[in-house]
C-alpha cells in the first residue's frame, strides 16, 4: 500500500489535531473566523468517507449552516490525505479504507478468507459501507457467514452507519437463512403492542411481530412530554424516590 512497517496510527484526537494543522497551512481560519472548528471538519471528513459521499452531501444532510464552505473543506479532505501519506499515519478510518483496497486484490481476498473460515458480524445494522464491502470480499468464496442485527435499532447514522447493509443482505446472500427472534424477554405485551405498531410503519423492514416470554399483559405505556432533559430526569428522580418510599 506504499506505507512502511513502522506506520503510525492516530487516534480521534490526533486526527482532529492534524485536520487542524492542514486547515491552519491552507490559511482557512485568516480568512474567516467561522470556519468549522477541528472536531467538526474530523467528524465531516469522517462521515464523508464512511458514506462513501461527497463532502458536500454530509454538509446538506447534516451540517447546512456549513455549506459555504464545502470546496474549501474538499480541498481540505485532499490536504489532509497527502498529510498522513507524507507522514506514514493512518487513522482509524484508514483502516477500513485500505483493507476495502487490499481485499479487491484476488489473491488476498483469497488468502485471507481461506484463513477465516467462519465470519460472524454481530450489531450489522450498525456497520457502515465500507464495512459492508469488507463482509462480503471476506466470505465471497466459501458463503460461511452470520450476520445478527435488528433493522428497527439501526440508530448510528450519524456515525456513518448504513441501514442498507442489514436490508440488501439476503440480495448478496441469497441462499442464506432467516431466523427470527421474535420472543422478547424485557417487556410486558403492552409495551410490544405500541413497539409492533411503530414498527409496522417502517417503509424497509423484515415483518416481524414481538411476544412476550412473561405473558404479562402489563399496564398499558404513557407518552410524557417534557421541556427539556432537565425535567425529564427530575421527572425520573422522582418517581424513583416515590417507589422506594412505597417500599419498591
Amino acid at each position: 500500500m506504499g506505507l512502511s512497517e513502522s506506520f503510525s496510527l492516530l487516534d480521534e484526537g490526533d486526527a482532529a489535531e492534524a485536520v487542524y494543522r492542514c486547515s491552519v497551512k491552507l490559511g482557512f481560519y485568516e480568512k474567516e473566523k467561522r470556519f468549522p472548528k477541528k472536531d467538526t471538519l474530523r467528524a465531516l471528513i469522517s462521515a464523508s468517507i464512511n458514506k462513501n459521499i461527497s463532502v458536500g452531501e454530509v454538509l446538506k444532510k447534516e451540517f447546512p449552516h456549513f455549506l459555504e464552505y464545502s470546496s474549501d473543506i474538499e480541498n481540505l479532505r485532499r490536504e489532509y490525505t497527502s498529510y498522513k501519506i507524507s507522514k506514514n499515519y493512518l487513522d482509524y478510518d484508514d483502516l477500513l479504507v485500505y483493507l476495502r483496497l487490499l481485499l479487491e486484490n484476488s489473491e488476498i481476498r483469497d488468502r485471507l478468507a481461506s484463513k477465516y473460515r467462519y465470519i460472524m458480524v454481530d450489531e450489522y445494522q450498525d456497520t457502515n459501507a465500507l464495512q459492508g464491502d469488507i463482509t462480503y470480499f471476506l466470505s465471497e468464496n466459501h458463503r460461511n457467514i452470520m450476520i445478527v442485527g435488528d433493522d428497527a435499532q439501526s440508530i448510528y447514522g450519524f456515525r456513518g452507519a448504513s441501514h442498507e447493509n442489514i436490508m440488501e443482505f439476503p440480495k448478496k446472500f441469497p441462499e442464506c437463512t432467516l431466523i427470527k427472534l421474535e420472543e422478547n424477554y424485557r417487556s410486558t405485551q403492552s409495551i410490544l403492542d405500541v413497539a409492533n405498531a411503530v414498527l409496522e410503519n417502517m417503509k424497509e423492514k423484515y415483518s416481524k411481530c414481538l411476544v412476550s416470554a412473561k405473558k404479562q399483559l402489563g399496564e398499558k405505556p404513557h407518552l410524557l412530554f417534557f421541556k427539556d432533559a432537565h425535567e425529564e430526569a427530575e421527572w425520573t428522580a422522582e418517581k424513583i424516590k416515590l417507589s422506594r418510599d412505597e417500599g419498591i
